[in-house]
């Protein structure tokens, strides 16, 4: 086989980039779906309720905090799952454990919600790093929105494991 020019071996760069990072974009969505098909859906409606006793809202939440787990892993790539209701309370696991509220107007919530069940892609910050956000809507049983599920890696992350996966099939770029 002739040695490939340097043309070609850009392309084969940006090919092998294009798909370390449509392989991250799909494990982050396969933690998204695997977490939307779960009981988390069910629970953070129970999780919301105000009727719900001390001891119930305490199993729930410790409910809650397994099914994230068991979706998010122990694979540290995934900074952040969390599952928002559309009754205002949400929970994640991660970097930032515990109740969520005051997220119904924000513009990555909206957005998600209005592109009707489809993954919705972002860049989160906060005061320490900046967040790659995946996210998807779910639905009640009669196809209501009801909520969103958000999966989270470091930006930097993300990028460099795609960039990574590249240089080792290429050197010279």
């Amino acid at each position: 086989t002739p040695p490939s020019t340097p043309r070609e071996s850009k392309q084969r760069g940006w090919r092998a980039t294009a798909s370390g990072i449509q392989a991250n974009l799909t494990q982050m969505d396969s933690v998204v779906l695997n977490a939307i098909s779960s009981d988390l859906t069910d629970l953070i409606n129970h999780f919301s309720d105000p009727d719900e006793s001390n001891l119930e809202h305490f199993q729930v939440r410790k409910q809650i905090t397994s099914l994230l787990l068991s979706q998010k892993g122990f694979d540290y790539t995934v900074r952040q799952l969390s599952i928002f209701s559309s009754l205002g309370t949400g929970y994640g696991l991660g970097d930032s454990t515990g109740p969520f509220t005051d997220y119904l107007d924000s513009d990555w919530y909206n957005n998600t919600m209005s592109r009707n069940g489809r993954k919705f892609i972002s860049v989160k910050e906060d005061s320490r790093h900046d967040y790659l956000s995946l996210s998807r809507a779910y639905f009640d049983n009669y196809h209501n929105p009801a909520g969103v599920v958000e999966c989270m890696e470091f930006y930097d992350d993300f990028f460099s494991s795609a960039l990574q996966d590249n240089l080792q099939f290429n050197a010279h770029i």
